[in-house]
């Protein structure tokens, strides 16, 4: 029995290489979004009379990485790294959204708030290799929700 496209587009889970990046204004392009991940610490409570509880605790530090390939005269990340003094820095909302295969079409979108960087990695130098130089962003932020189309 075959499957029809429209049952797939329903009943398939979505692929994650089709994505749109938005930080503060300005629609980039990157290669991978990693460690987007908040959660809550764990508590153990144990009382003297062998009782224990488990517990949602605090929530933990909302920290992720954007990778992207090197352009020659583009260092929009590098300035804001730069742009830091003392612990001033532009704080910026990120949104990562899934779109169809077109790209016109958001299907979900995390949006990430207060983010600011707090690393950028330069690529790995190879003389023997192919490899497109990447840079990595690491990032920070106060909170994220999730948004379904």
């Amino acid at each position: 029995m075959s499957i029809k496209a429209s049952e797939i587009a329903t009943k398939y889970p979505v692929l994650t290489y089709r994505f749109r990046v938005t930080v503060g204004e300005e629609v980039m392009a990157f290669s991978k979004v990693s460690g987007l991940k908040m959660g809550r610490d764990k508590i153990d409570y144990k009382d003297g009379m062998g009782g224990r509880f488990r517990m949602l605790g605090q929530r933990t530090d909302l920290d992720f990485t954007l990778s992207r390939g090197i352009f020659a005269g583009q260092s929009q990340l590098w300035a804001w790294l730069n742009s830091a003094s003392g612990n001033l820095i532009d704080k910026r909302d990120i949104s990562v959204s899934l779109t169809n295969e077109a790209g016109t079409k958001l299907i979900i979108t995390w949006n990430i708030l207060n983010a600011f960087p707090t690393d950028l990695s330069a690529p790995d130098f190879d003389a023997t290799s192919n490899d497109v130089a990447l840079e990595e962003l690491s990032l920070s932020a106060d909170s994220m929700t999730v948004e379904f189309h």
